[in-house]
């Protein structure tokens, strides 16, 4: 599935220009490990397959189609000595221009995909308090010849 080639690609890209303020990049299955135990370290990157969503073909003679491609990112970032708010601002901010410096625009291998789009981010306190997780989107596409 091209949905994995790109997950791993962009896995590879974040672990050789965004480490730091990365401080670890690792897939879905690590993930699903800490979900029930305790948050991870504050800068740690989890690139996860999201979609891989087909458009309508166009066949002219041969079957012709466009496929678009989501991979998400979630950072965890852990702000506990701060009430102020302003470390996880700070840290926040640093993470998601190291992200978006990798990642937008950048065309990963498989030649096939097309560059990366920055999709958005949203912050969610998902794990008690002082912890925090920057779920970002990202896509590609590529296209279906047979």
């Amino acid at each position: 599935l091209a949905v994995i080639a790109a997950t791993r690609a962009i896995a590879d890209r974040l672990r050789a220009v965004a480490m730091p303020p990365l401080v670890s990049v690792a897939g879905a299955a690590e993930l699903e490990a800490v979900r029930d135990g305790t948050a991870p370290e504050s800068g740690a990157c989890y690139v996860i397959p999201w979609s891989e969503e087909p458009r309508p073909s166009r066949t002219l003679g041969a079957h012709w189609q466009p496929v678009s491609i989501s991979v998400l990112t979630a950072v965890c970032i852990r702000t506990y000595e701060d009430g102020t708010g302003e470390a996880y601002l700070a840290e926040a901010e640093t993470v998601l221009g190291a992200l978006k410096t990798a990642l937008a625009g950048w065309t990963p291998d498989p030649a096939d995909l097309l560059p990366i789009d920055y999709g958005g981010t949203r912050a969610s306190q998902l794990a008690g308090v002082g912890t925090y997780w920057l779920v970002s989107a990202w896509s590609t596409s590529r296209q279906l010849f047979n």
